[in-house]
């Protein structure tokens, strides 16, 4: 009897649950996210640390952007030296909602499907942390050529209150060989943010190359900047349904001139001191 009340005594019953609280903590403490420059176990390509150095060292504030003369996205096309089929993007715009409206889109791959019609399937198919590892089965609109499927990691830096950073990176190759890219959130104001994007890829092709080349650019693009007005857009209007933020994006990306911005593109060449804007002009 005595030893029962012994253990049951207030004060050593205090110690073992301040001792219990101390090692819960500990044992969080050791669940550290990935740094944002953690080299990823996929294929490396010549813009995969450039990226990962762009956003790292890029100041808080981009040359300023008036507000009335920002069109829904602005893009630049950039080109690689050897790879006439090697895609570069560069996009920038002013979503008029809360940075934490926009990262819940951008990180939602539950809804990608619904939001983005050139994807047919997305699963999140693995969860460390800050490190995803998310699956991509991707529509072609070509008869002859099968749907492209693959696999990416997505590392997310929330280490600042005003900035949010994503960065994508292939996890293997298959049908694609590189694909790389980077979207930083910046807060301007509560209900004020600018998303700016960068992606990169490199895909096999195949018979495409040679019996509609000019649709790989094109729908390339096209497919990627529809993506990003479709997330102003739903981040804008939350209120409506899906399949009505798409087909509103759709009318303002037939508006767009892609094959113009498309033959503008040039080698990418960003300063190493900050993160480089797409120009205003298209």
């Amino acid at each position: 009897m005595a030893a029962s009340r012994d253990y049951w005594d207030p004060l050593r019953l205090r110690r073992f649950l301040t001792l219990t609280v101390i090692l819960l903590k500990t044992s969080q403490m050791g669940a550290v996210p990935y740094a944002w420059e953690t080299k990823l176990s996929g294929p490396q390509s010549p813009y995969t640390e450039v990226l990962v150095e762009l956003a790292k060292r890029s100041g808080p504030t981009p040359p300023k952007e008036s507000r009335d003369d920002n069109p829904a996205v602005t893009a630049e096309c950039f080109e690689t030296p050897g790879n006439e089929f090697y895609i570069g993007l560069g996009q920038r715009m002013i979503v008029e909602a809360s940075l934490a409206s926009i990262d819940a889109i951008v990180s939602d791959f539950s809804q990608y499907s619904e939001l983005f019609p050139s994807l047919k399937k997305v699963e999140v198919n693995h969860k460390d942390q800050n490190l995803w590892v998310v699956a991509f089965e991707q529509n072609i609109p070509v008869f002859f050529i099968p749907n492209l499927k693959y696999e990416m990691y997505y590392l997310f830096d929330r280490t600042k209150p005003n900035r949010t950073l994503f960065r994508y990176q292939l996890k293997s190759t298959g049908e694609l060989n590189f694909s790389d890219g980077i979207i930083v959130l910046e807060k301007i104001s509560e209900n004020r943010t600018r998303y700016i994007e960068y992606d990169f890829f490199d895909g096999n092709y195949g018979i495409l190359k040679t019996f509609a080349p000019g649709r790989i650019w094109e729908d390339s693009v096209h497919d990627i900047l529809l993506s990003d007005v479709v997330v102003k857009l739903k981040a804008e209007n939350p209120e409506l349904e899906n399949r009505i933020v798409v087909k509103k994006a759709q009318a303002i990306l037939e508006a767009m001139p892609i094959k113009e911005i498309i033959k503008k593109r040039k080698k990418f060449d960003p300063p190493v001191h900050a993160l480089p804007i797409p120009s205003k002009g298209n």
